[in-house]
This record gives structure tokens, sequence and C-alpha cells, in this order.
């Protein structure tokens, strides 16, 4: 999605908040795989599943008809292990997990083993900032990291070999100033979405703020594509259509039986993880 793209179809939200629109028809959904406690999770193209189990501070590679191809990681300190891992994020060759507590992103490659981390203030780099409480990470097509640093409001941006590049969306950012930032959403090479309670803001990779979005109220997880973005709310799905700015937010309910932590969509088709289980739509949308 070009951020021209973007300026064009978030224009009609600048000043008011939208509010869903009438339910349509029911989203069914298959079950792919149960959890025992759905932190969060990542589809590649080819319809790989790497998700968090909150149970066990692992992660866990599923294939696409859900099968557990590998499993590690748990709680600790050391590498390879987690004390709160709350996001992963992968593209074609590696898994990248934002390890909370450990103010660190590690990462594995496809297979899942080990193979480095971005942590706090490196042995002789004095200027590289504090990550604190990281929250999420995507790392863009050129291999930029993009980390967004909860206790100090701001995102991170880091080269492909871990130097410090910037930082943006922290004080003194005027109306793209972090407020409650939740989560990082992918925006192609063109730059990245952030995720708040009651908007999404869009920054150019270079850190300059290009359009927000106000949200319908309880929103808790996004996913954008090049004709619409996609919202969860409680076990309700939103969509936003291309062209249709100026109306509601079109709102289907889910035969998913639990509230949505996360939606991803992936080759046409919607990604729902809950707390026990990860499920595909049965069409594409």
């Amino acid at each position: 999605m070009h951020i021209r793209t973007i300026l064009w179809f978030f224009t009609a939200f600048m000043i008011s908040v939208p509010t869903p629109g009438q339910n349509h028809e029911t989203l069914h959904f298959n079950k792919i795989a149960p959890l025992s406690v759905g932190v969060d999770f990542t589809v590649t193209s080819q319809e790989i599943i790497y998700a968090i189990e909150g149970a066990s501070s692992e992660i866990v590679k599923i294939s696409p008809d859900g099968e557990v191809l590998k499993q590690t990681g748990g709680f600790g300190w050391d590498a390879g292990v987690f004390d709160s891992p709350v996001a992963i994020f992968s593209n074609i060759l590696s898994v990248f997990v934002t390890d909370k507590n450990n103010h660190r992103i590690q990462q594995f490659d496809k297979d899942l083993n080990y193979a480095g981390s971005l942590q706090t203030q490196p042995s002789g780099q004095i200027s590289f900032p504090e990550i604190r409480y990281p929250v999420d990470c995507l790392v863009s097509p050129q291999g930029d990291y993009f980390i967004l640093d909860s206790e100090n409001k701001r995102i991170l941006k880091f080269d492909p070999f871990g130097n410090f590049l910037m930082e943006f969306g922290g004080m003194n950012w005027g109306q793209y100033t972090l407020q409650t930032p939740l989560r990082l959403l992918t925006l192609n090479s063109d730059g990245i979405g952030v995720l708040e309670k009651t908007r999404l803001l869009f920054f150019s990779s270079f850190g300059t703020g290009t359009a927000m979005l106000p949200l319908p109220e309880n929103v808790s997880s996004a996913s954008l594509d090049n004709s619409a973005i996609y919202c969860s709310s409680g076990n309700n799905i939103l969509i936003k259509k291309n062209g249709t700015v100026q109306g509601s937010w079109e709102q289907y309910t889910t035969d998913i039986p639990d509230p949505v932590i996360k939606i991803e969509f992936r080759s046409g088709y919607l990604y729902v993880l809950t707390a026990k289980a990860i499920f595909k739509s049965q069409e594409k949308m």
C-alpha cells in the first residue's frame, strides 16, 4: 500500500470518529490448531504459522494443516528463552520475537534455531538507546528493525546490522505523538502503522507522520491489505473497504466462541488468534 493511497484512503477520517454499521452475515472459520494460552501469531506467505504459547513461554511453528512442526523456548534470561514474549513477526528467512521483560528482540531462523538478539546498549555503543519493555517489532523488506518501546512510547529504528538509526513518535511529535501504542502494522516498503486504543497512526519509513484514522470503540487488533482494513472487536470483525470512505464500517459476526486477540490478513484469507486456538476463514475475504 503506497503512502499516497493511504493518504487518500484516510482523509475522510481526520475529523470525526466512525461508528460500526449494521451487522452483515456471519463469517465462518475453521480451527487450525489449539493453543493453551495464545499470546500472538504471524502467518507467512507460505501459510506457515508461528505462534507464542503463553503457558510455556515457547514459540511454535505450525504447518498450514495445523501440524506442530517445532516448538522451542521456555522461561528464562539466556539466549533462546523468554521472560514474557508478547509479539512475533516473520519474513522469508527469519522469525523475530519481542521478549518484553528481557528488553530485547530475539531472532531465529525459519526452523526456530536461535540466531541472535537486539537489546539495550551493547558493549561499546554509548549512544545506543535503551529499549524498555518492547511490545512489538517489525522488520522491513530492506532489513531495518522497527521496535515499539512501550515505556518511552516511541518507535526505534535500527539497520540490519543492529546500528541505531533514529527514533520517532515520541514526545514533541505533534499530533503523531504516541499515546496508547499497542501494535505495529506493516505497510509493505512504504512505512509502518501503529495501532492505538482509539486510532491508527501511519508513518513513513523515515518517521514522518502521514495519516491517522480514528477507530470505533473496543478495537483490539488490526490488519491491512491493499484494498481494505480489518479490525477485531470482541469476537466480531470490522471491515473498511477501499472506495467506501464516506460510509460506515461493515461489522460482521463470527462463529468463533472466544474474544479475538489478533487478526492477520494473508493470501486472501483472514486468520484469527484467540487464547485457545488459531482459526482461518473458510472463504477468501
